[in-house]
This record gives structure tokens, C-alpha cells and sequence, in this order.
């Protein structure tokens, strides 16, 4: 199987070169050579020639949001189905990357459509707090 794993970011020019590594270390330990990484970027610190450089696809977005980067992904994504799996994540540094794993086998394990996950299930999985 295919898996297309797409990173949002807003000027994350300081995370994103280790993120784009801690990546590509996770699918060799698990044997997945079959995947390419994509950024959904709002950036204007350099984050998208950094990626760029670490032969990351980039997508520009609308600099409207997450949401709005979101629709961005997935209209791309509709018209070139580069994969047979999507992995959406936040380029902030805050996702677990080894977690990955646990997704793509619960996917293909329960048969899902799709398998979300939240970093807000535990109440020490997120650094900072929300007014």
C-alpha cells in the first residue's frame, strides 16, 4: 500500500527539517518504502525551501487557516490519488511521529475508512494549555 503523509505548517522553518527526518526514520523501521511526504504550507519564513530541499512536496496554501489548508490538501489530493493512505499531521512538533505506526495498523486491521487520533485524550500529550 501507498501512504501519502501530509504535514500543516505555518512558518515551522525551526521543526520541520528534523520532522521531514523523524519521518522518513519511522517508515525504514517499519519497512514502508512505498510513501512520499507532502506540506500544506502557509509560510513565510523559509519553511517550503527546507522541505523542498529535503525532496518534501509542497502545496501552497491560502494562509486562511487550518481549515482552509485542509480543503487545499484534499482538493489536490482528489484530482492525483497519489496514495492508497493518507496520514494528516500538524508540523508544529507537537505529534508523535512514532505513532504513525499505530495508525497505519489499526487502519488495515479493523478495515476503517479512516482512524482519527487526538493528542487531547491524555492531558500530559500537550505542552501548553488552551484559554
Amino acid at each position: 500500500m501507498s501512504l501519502a503523509i501530509i504535514i500543516f505548517t505555518k512558518n515551522e522553518a525551526a521543526s520541520i527539517s528534523r520532522i521531514i527526518e523523524e519521518i522518513h526514520q519511522v517508515m525504514k523501521s517499519i519497512g514502508t518504502q512505498s510513501y512520499k511526504i507532502y506540506l500544506v504550507d502557509d509560510s513565510c519564513d523559509g519553511t517550503e525551501a527546507i522541505a523542498i530541499n529535503q525532496n518534501t512536496i509542497v502545496i501552497r496554501s491560502t494562509n486562511a487557516g487550518l481549515g482552509a489548508a485542509f480543503s487545499k490538501a484534499c482538493e489536490y489530493f482528489i484530482g492525483i490519488r497519489p496514495a492508497d493512505q493518507y496520514c494528516f499531521l500538524d508540523g508544529d512538533g507537537q505529534v508523535d511521529l512514532q505513532e504513525i505506526p499505530r495508525f497505519l495498523e489499526v487502519h488495515r486491521e479493523s478495515k476503517a475508512e479512516i482512524v482519527i487520533g487526538s493528542r487531547f485524550l491524555n492531558k500530559n500529550s500537550v505542552a501548553y494549555s488552551y484559554p
